[in-house]
């Protein structure tokens, strides 16, 4: 945390209000999720992350940390604390997507493309979306659709790689996550986050109550 850089409470105290502008228009911009390119090693370990996390969020054992991606140890310590301190948030806007089919999980495009849609990137918000992936994952298990929670990691892994892979390379890549979230206290930070999510889902109120 020296010099300049900056920290994971003030990347992501600046999301407070960047997702509310966008409730009224939520899925109307939604890039499709096909990759431009082939795979690289950032879009390999990229996928591999996400894969692994999802399904162990989906129920599958967990893998060895010398078998896992680096950051995957990162991602289980605050994915597991976000979706578990702030569940009311994350099912608000699972109910709003409406997830029941197969062909429903091409509406989860919506959330990546309203949290970025401002041109804002920074770790906070890239992590806040894995999470909610995850939080997807666990569900489509609970409704026995596990079977499709691959194709879910697949259309996140191919948002991050043909929209934000610019700036994760020029973030030293998920060594660079790892790095950012080397602390211990960002709680106070992940509200305004979850604000966001509360502002789209129709909970402001209530989970501004809850977490204040």
């Amino acid at each position: 945390m020296g010099g300049s850089l900056p920290s994971p409470q003030s990347e992501l105290d600046e999301d407070e209000d960047y997702m509310d502008v966008q409730s009224d228009s939520r899925g109307s911009t939604s890039p499709p999720l096909t990759p431009t390119c082939s795979p690289d090693p950032l879009h390999t370990e990229t996928r591999a992350l996400l894969h692994t996390f999802f399904r162990e969020w989906a129920g599958d054992a967990k893998q060895e940390d010398g078998d896992s991606p680096k950051a995957l140890p990162t991602m289980r310590r605050l994915g597991g604390d976000i979706n578990e301190k702030h569940r009311m948030a994350f099912q608000g806007m699972l109910q709003k997507l409406s997830i029941q089919r197969p062909e429903d999980i091409q509406k989860l495009s919506e959330v990546p493309s309203m949290v970025f849609s401002d041109g804002v990137t920074n770790w906070g918000r890239i992590v806040t979306v894995i999470s909610f992936g995850a939080f997807v994952a666990k569900h489509l298990k609970s409704i026995h659709m596990e079977n499709c929670v691959g194709i879910l990691a697949d259309s996140f892994t191919d948002y991050l790689m043909t929209q934000k892979k610019e700036w994760i390379v020029e973030h030293n890549g998920w060594d660079g996550c790892v790095e950012f979230f080397h602390v211990e206290d960002y709680e106070s930070g992940l509200k305004t986050v979850l604000m966001a999510f509360a502002g789209v889902a129709g909970l402001g109120a209530s989970l501004a109550y809850m977490i204040r």
